[in-house]
């Protein structure tokens, strides 16, 4: 079976194929418990479906949230782990991320994201280390909340 949407893509089945083995692969993480090694593997599926929805016309506001997600995420693990230099290096990639989806929508909750992504980033220029990690927090409920509803 394909869905309608999807009929005219060649690659299609060899992507799903693709995404079940990287889901067998997880198999064994999973029946002995370490959740964080299975999750990290099963971040190789979102490109494969990102690549998807790209070459199939897709929501591209949906497309930019998982691109800013996957190097939002990057700053996160720095700010957790208070790593000033790293939420900077980090907030390059970030930062350009967020202006594709603010190019596609920029209302109120997508300026929510930006201001606590530009928060992150000053807290980090200032050496807060302290507020990293709530900052990263605020940035990510930001950015659920508009991906739940829109991703």
């Amino acid at each position: 079976y394909q869905p309608y949407a999807l009929r005219g893509d060649d690659r299609f089945e060899t992507d799903l194929e693709n995404v079940a083995q990287i889901m067998a692969g997880v198999d064994e993480n999973v029946y002995n418990g370490d959740l964080q090694k299975a999750h990290i593997a099963l971040e190789g599926v979102r490109p494969v479906f990102q690549d998807i929805f790209k070459r199939n016309g897709f929501s591209m506001l949906a497309v930019a949230l998982v691109d800013f997600h996957d190097v939002m995420e990057v700053a996160l693990e720095a700010a957790t782990e208070k790593d000033a230099q790293g939420v900077l290096t980090a907030y390059t990639a970030a930062d350009t991320a967020l202006k594709q989806v603010e190019a596609e929508a920029n209302d109120a909750e997508i300026q929510t994201i930006r201001a606590n992504l530009e928060s992150l980033r000053t807290a980090a220029v200032d050496n807060q280390t302290e507020a990293l990690p709530d900052l990263a927090n605020q940035l990510k409920s930001s950015f659920v909340k508009v991906y739940l509803i829109r991703g």
